[in-house]
């Protein structure tokens, strides 16, 4: 049988098994079986909803038995234009939950939709839940959708740039403008789409000394009233976070303004997170809620999948400021918890000084964040943060947790205590770092290397825990214990003292690869990631296409967490990075790296701490040069030397058993005239469809046909040719590839 062929049967053949599928909705009939309670919430008044917010439905489902539930939905009619298809879809066990923000093209459909919610018990009894909508197109006036407040941190070095953007319901495009009278002098605003555009500013050191901008911003859809709106710029102080000195001593401004108990953990999918808090300070004209999904205190931006951080301004509800969020619950992903971090902070419209801003929580220099859990419905009263959930735990004083030299985010449960331990060298100190919500169910200790307790301080005002440790003669280690009930805290270690030289100095600096150590293999190098919190080391290896690098890395975890990534040639190097894909990632003492170099050229290995503390490490490099590349299937390797496809017959011909190795291109020829259909798969070796190329010529040399990856994970490359002639196949691989050919005229 023909591959071609083949394909098309299953295709076939899957399309009739899925008609065979028989159904009937939610009068399945099962011996004794009960079909799932269903509950709706959420559902738009009336059966009306105004375009321009998110639809938000929640569905909750029993089973009488206490089996467990799947979750679908559909949607009818399905021949108008609606939008629906990019609705989020989140399933738990008991739970689902449905979230669409129509468009205004939705308001343009004649007939109202109708959402079909369907629940299946394991006995296939079905349930479902019909909402009928109807859709009103709005007033059509622009509406801002852009954070009412930014911040800046002139540590950055870069410039201040973010998005301005509205929606609007009626109009293919908004005018955006900025107010000439509150810009900041050097600063720009360039409209870059229909309803977005782009401010850029980058103060000057006369400019940081202000702690509030306001920037007014307007939006014309040429029908209604201009529409204004306000960005609050705050600039952050330009204090360095490093501890100096204990900062529980120090005054916290931002309690002083602000009430506000923390929020405690959050299990409904489907319900607004809610803050209230208090002014108590009648200088200050409003609050402002900020957000963030993913660790702010690194200054790092979210990773892929997360949120940006919300900037809210919160509403005077009676003398309680209110403000209300979205939830977070799609981002929660398969470790079920979710740290959310925010501030509250209070302005003062008149005043431009350091005063202008206060915010909770807050303790002398250190920029703090109060944050509280995220949970999956199905997810246990407390979930273990990652170094419990993987076994290694870090439950007594052996298997302590190195604690790092940035900011990391833990969660301590009832009955199993966090330990965390610092090593010193001789002269160096370091400062326990412990931030929390501040009245929460949580306790902090410090310890020395022989267990005794050191004195831990806590802030009077604020959630914050430190102990100053200094190193023994000949260096030590001093350990940092948690307990609690359901706490996020977030935690780090600054180092201090003239400590001694890292034992690699000679190797130094190595973080580039204009400054890599060069090795060979078979070698084995002994190396240190220094203990100043931003060492890493890169070292430089020749490979030729097909060597097989191994790579084992030997260290203590318990000194620090090391992680290896390899790249490329044109590669950036870069702690983040995926480098080549080769790259390890755990928490043993010896980890192994292995890569197929895809070409000959020099590779670049880097070595880092993800904890940024110190630690010695051996790496041991091994080459094994590639397998002679067998292609012995007899075809031609130029075009000169092309094998002859046969004519074949109305059934097409298939080429079988065929072999291709890297540098060495199949060449095929025949005489054609008139279209010819082509698929080429990949049967077996060790590339894949993504590594061959297909590309027909005629006589002349032009190129006339080429690769088209299809739905059956081959290629096509089909001819058209203008006239009868000579036609020239050529197959290439970056690796060694088995295939076959079906060619059909």
């Amino acid at each position: 049988m023909k591959s071609a062929h083949r394909s098309l049967l299953l295709i076939l053949l899957s399309a009739l098994l899925a008609g065979s599928t028989m159904s009937c909705g939610g009068c399945t009939e099962s011996s004794g079986d009960q079909p799932p309670t269903v509950v709706l919430s959420g559902v738009p008044a009336n059966g009306t909803f105004v375009v321009g917010e998110t639809m938000r439905i929640n569905i909750q489902a029993s089973d009488p038995e206490g089996g467990s539930l799947t979750f679908d939905w559909d949607y009818k009619p399905k021949e108008l234009n609606w939008t629906v298809e990019q609705a989020n879809f989140l399933t738990f066990s008991n739970e689902a939950v449905f979230e669409w923000a129509p468009l205004a093209s939705d308001a343009l459909n004649e007939e109202p939709i109708q959402l079909i919610f369907i629940v299946t018990d394991v006995a296939g009894s079905t349930t479902e839940k019909v909402v009928t909508i109807e859709f009103l197109a709005g007033n059509g006036t622009p509406v801002f959708r852009s954070n009412a407040s930014e911040l800046y941190d002139p540590r950055s070095g870069q410039s201040l740039e973010f998005d301005v953007v509205v929606t609007d319901q009626d109009s293919t495009q908004v005018t955006l403008g900025m107010d000439q009278a509150s810009k900041p002098a050097g600063s720009s605003f360039m409209q870059n789409g229909p309803y977005r555009g782009t401010f850029t500013w980058q103060p000057t050191p006369e400019q940081l000394e202000r702690r509030v901008y306001s920037v007014n911003f307007t939006a014309d859809d040429g029908q209604n009233p201009v529409v204004d709106f306000k960005v609050t710029i705050v600039i952050r102080t330009a204090t360095s976070v490093v501890i100096d000195k204990d900062q529980t001593a120090q005054m916290c401004p931002g309690e002083a303004v602000i009430r506000h108990t923390p929020l405690g953990p959050q299990r409904n999918p489907a319900a607004p997170y809610r803050f209230e808090a208090q002014l108590l300070d009648s200088a200050y004209d409003r609050l402002v809620l900020y957000v963030n999904s993913s660790p702010p205190y690194n200054g790092e931006p979210p990773a892929d999948g997360e949120r940006e951080g919300d900037a809210v301004e919160m509403v005077n509800e009676g003398g309680t400021f209110v403000a209300e969020i979205s939830p977070y619950t799609s981002l929660v992903g398969d470790t079920g918890a979710l740290a959310v971090y925010y501030q509250i902070c209070a302005f003062d419209d008149d005043s431009s000084g350091l005063d202008a801003i206060r915010c909770t929580p807050s303790s002398g220099d250190l920029q703090l964040w109060h944050s509280f859990t995220v949970y999956s419905p199905d997810a246990e009263t407390c979930v273990e943060d990652g170094l419990d959930q993987l076994g290694d735990g870090n439950d007594d004083f052996a298997t302590a947790t190195p604690v790092s030299e940035r900011w990391d985010t833990f969660r301590v449960c009832p009955n199993n205590p966090d330990y965390f331990a610092v090593t010193l060298r001789d002269g160096e100190s370091a400062l326990f770092s412990a931030v929390y919500n501040d009245g929460e169910s949580i306790a902090f200790e410090a310890y020395d290397g022989a267990q005794n307790p050191v004195e831990l301080k806590t802030s009077a005002c604020t959630g914050l825990a430190t102990a100053e440790v200094t190193s023994p003669p000949g260096g030590g280690t001093f350990y940092f214990r948690a307990t609690g009930d359901n706490v996020n805290y977030t935690l780090r270690a600054f180092k201090s003292g003239n400590a001694a030289e890292c034992s690699d100095a000679a190797m130094e600096p190595n973080d580039t690869a204009a400054t890599a150590t060069p090795v060979t293999a078979p070698s084995t190098v002994s190396a240190e990631i220094c203990p100043d919190g931003n060492d890493f080391d890169v070292f430089a290896i020749d490979l030729e296409g097909g060597d097989v690098l191994t790579v084992t890395h030997t260290f203590s975890n318990a000194d620090g967490n090391l992680d290896m990534t390899l790249f490329g040639p044109g590669q950036m190097i870069d702690k983040g990075g995926l480098g080549t894909g080769a790259y390890t990632a755990g928490f043993t003492d010896v980890e192994v790296l292995e890569y197929t170099a895809e070409q000959s050229a020099t590779y670049n290995l880097l070595v880092f701490n993800n904890n940024e503390s110190s630690n010695t490490y051996q790496l041991q490099f091994e080459v094994a040069a590639a397998p002679p590349c067998v292609d012995n299937d007899g075809t031609g390797h130029s075009k000169t030397e092309a094998t002859i496809i046969p004519a074949g017959d109305e059934d097409g011909v298939l080429l079988e058993n065929l072999a291709v190795c890297p540098g060495a291109p199949d060449w095929f020829r025949r005489t054609e005239f008139g279209p010819v259909l082509g698929e080429l798969t990949v049967t077996g070796g060790e590339g894949t469809i993504d590594d061959v190329t297909v590309t027909v010529y005629d006589e002349s040399d032009n190129v006339v046909g080429s690769s088209v990856l299809n739905n059956n994970g081959g290629i096509d490359f089909d001819l058209f040719p203008s006239a009868a002639g000579q036609f020239y196949y050529r197959i290439e691989t970056n690796r060694r590839v088995e295939y076959e050919v079906f060619l059909i005229r």
